[in-house]
């Protein structure tokens, strides 16, 4: 993947990757749907280094479920109440499998089992 270069640039890629991931997973090709993920992560970890996860919150708005999706994992542990809403919207609408993936979000999130992307490159880096 390229160099992301600049927060307009993060934010771009990450509205156009969700999507393209949301619509991978509903019809069931994870090839696309794994390239694309691998993109929203890094524009997540680009955003989280300059420390402007906050750019994300409009995100939470978006007329795309995948995007509004993957802005409130991104936004919990800054928006903590934001963040939740939206996941629960997602989970008490009509959004097909979408709706499962934010129940174990908020899930895994309330068990305090959920890792965000800035964890996992720790908790790689750190094991040897």
């Amino acid at each position: 993947m390229k160099t992301i270069r600049n927060h307009d640039e993060a934010l771009q890629l990450f509205e156009e990757c969700s999507i393209k991931q949301a619509e991978a997973t509903e019809t069931g090709n994870y090839k696309e749907g794994n390239k694309n993920y691998d993109i929203i992560i890094a524009c997540i970890l680009y955003l989280y280094k300059c420390q402007q996860l906050k750019l994300l919150n409009p995100f939470l708005d978006h007329q795309n479920v995948g995007v509004r999706q993957w802005a409130a994992f991104a936004l919990l542990t800054i928006e903590q109440r934001k963040a939740e809403n939206t996941l629960k919207e997602i989970m008490n609408g009509h959004n097909g499998i979408h709706c499962g993936n934010a129940k174990i979000t908020m899930r895994e999130w309330k068990r305090g089992n959920l890792k965000f992307p800035w964890e996992w490159t720790t908790e790689i880096s750190g094991s040897k």
